[in-house]
């Protein structure tokens, strides 16, 4: 297909201390979105459609799934751990993190931490998160 990418993602997130990480080695996959409300409008006129208006925006759930590394695995632990109530800062990059390439940026909880192990397989992770607050598109 014309003009189609090859990713490169990029995956960037707070560690326990508040600094951000990249853990873009380490995660061969990630599903990112931002939603927006869409509240009905609807008058009961009589008229034969729905109408919508926007609302706020909403807190989605992504996934970044990971190959099985000790720092991985520590990073996310830590993260996992932390009982302080604040949100860690990430970075999303679907072309990668070069200068001029998008990016989303946000806060976020971590929601789930899964690991997926068996015998002649390869040891996987894949952590799901919730953004909360401001979802910002911008660049590298």
């Amino acid at each position: 297909m014309l003009g189609a990418v090859v990713g490169k993602m990029c995956f960037k997130l707070d560690n326990a201390a508040g600094s951000l990480v990249d853990l873009s080695q380490y995660s061969p996959k990630g599903s990112i979105s931002k939603a927006r409300d869409q509240l009905n409008s609807d008058t009961f006129d009589g008229s034969v459609s729905h109408s919508f208006t926007p609302g706020l925006r909403d807190g989605a759930e992504f996934t970044i799934d990971f190959l099985y590394h000790a720092t991985a695995f520590a990073h996310l632990k830590a993260v996992d751990e932390l009982t302080t109530g604040v949100s860690q800062t990430y970075e999303y990059g679907p072309e990668g993190s070069t200068a001029g390439l998008p990016k989303l940026t946000g806060e976020c909880f971590l929601k789930s931490f899964n690991l997926d192990s068996s015998v002649a397989n390869i040891v996987t992770m894949n952590a799901v998160f919730v953004q909360t607050g401001t979802q910002t598109w911008g660049t590298f």
